[in-house]
């Protein structure tokens, strides 16, 4: 048998398989009430002592829509801009038992926040 290669790096480190995690996405027009969801969420996984990783905030998308202020076409064209602004965070919390799952689906979200759940296994 050939000895292994003496550029491949060996981790000294345990591994840490089959950590699960529920990565959780806010979304809302409203940055204040999404800040105020995300450090709740925040607040009630710290206080069950697990890791948390968030909130990590994502590009703010901003939808422009140009509209004509003139309803016959004539004149000069004078343009309205009307601006919608998205925004969005993103936390990963650390499931160690399910009671911590159990509190963030308690959690009462406002009906501007829309929020998406996915687990995920590192």
């Amino acid at each position: 048998m050939a000895a292994p290669s003496p550029r491949r790096a060996v981790s000294t480190r345990p591994a840490r398989k089959g950590i699960r995690e529920v990565k959780i996405t806010l979304i809302s027009r409203d940055h204040k009430k999404l800040t105020k969801v995300a450090d709740e969420l925040r607040q009630k996984a710290l206080d069950k002592g697990v890791r948390v990783r968030g909130p990590i905030p994502l590009p703010t998308r901003r939808l422009i829509v140009p509209i004509r202020k003139a309803p016959d076409g004539r004149g000069t064209e004078t343009i309205d801009h009307w601006e919608m602004r998205i925004h969005k965070r993103v936390l990963y919390i650390e499931l160690t038992t399910p009671e911590i799952l159990r509190d963030i689906m308690k959690t009462e979200f406002p009906t501007e926040v829309e929020v998406e759940m996915r687990m995920i296994e590192r």
